[in-house]
């Protein structure tokens, strides 16, 4: 048995990346990280992050506005323009994260919006990255003085960062059939195998060789304040894993 604890997971999986699995004797291995106790995750997404700095230019906002072009109003319109959430059967998007301006008498000159798109097709996650990133370049693009005035022009850029690449396992993989077997001698519901929406070490491991399947914990409003997980399940997940770890 050989256990590895990560670190810094929810911010990119950095833990994971920095491992090397040449280190393990081990050739799969299980990751607890999703809702439910009798769910086992075979699939995740691929995800890219971005960056999109929008630079405007500064003015007194009392005295002289028309000179000024707000960075904020302009990334206004480019999220207004995006598909966020679910885009499609195996893509979604976020913009988790925005931040610009001074002070409220200075028309901001830089916007900084930190999102991602996740797709569990490679085409797709390609297809929908360019498609946000014509749509800010675009908004750029059709900026017009309203005033004439103004002492300069708006610019943009935009850095996508792959973060972590899709996962997905054959049914008939022996990391599940050595999961199948530990839940047959358990009480309880059968084992429910799925594709899902997030991400984990589970990616990386399985994108180095190491088969790793994702098994439920039972977690509930993951990601909020009202996170929860019951002690009946934590059980739960604790016998599979004594199973998993003694099954013949």
């Amino acid at each position: 048995m050989e256990f590895i604890f990560t670190t810094c997971e929810e911010t990119g999986l950095q833990g994971a990346k920095a491992f090397d699995p040449g280190q393990l004797r081990a050739k799969m291995g299980y990751a607890l990280d999703t809702t439910a106790t009798n769910r086992v995750i075979i699939g995740a997404p691929a995800a890219n992050r971005f960056v999109v700095e929008i630079a405007g230019v500064s003015a007194h906002a009392g005295l002289n506005p028309e000179q000024g072009v707000n960075a904020i109003q302009l990334a206004s319109r480019a999220i207004a323009e995006l598909h966020l959430g679910r885009l499609d059967e195996e893509s979604t998007a976020n913009i988790g994260l925005i931040a610009g301006g001074t002070a409220t008498n200075i028309v901001p000159d830089l916007v900084k919006i930190h999102g991602e798109i996740r797709s569990h097709s490679d085409a797709k996650l390609f297809a929908h990255t360019e498609e946000f990133k014509e749509t800010f370049y675009q908004v750029i693009d059709d900026w017009t003085d309203p005033s004439g005035r103004a002492a300069g022009k708006p610019a943009v850029s935009m850095t996508v960062t792959p973060e972590y690449p899709a996962m997905r396992l054959a049914m008939d993989a022996k990391v599940l059939a050595r999961v199948r077997n530990a839940a047959a001698g358990l009480p309880g519901a059968a084992l429910e195998f799925v594709v899902a929406g997030g991400g984990s070490d589970a990616n990386i491991f399985t994108s180095r060789g190491l088969d790793c399947a994702i098994i439920g914990t039972g977690m509930t409003k993951v990601h909020t304040v009202e996170e929860t997980i019951h002690l009946q399940d934590m059980c739960r997940c604790a016998e599979l894993v004594l199973k998993i770890l003694t099954v013949g």
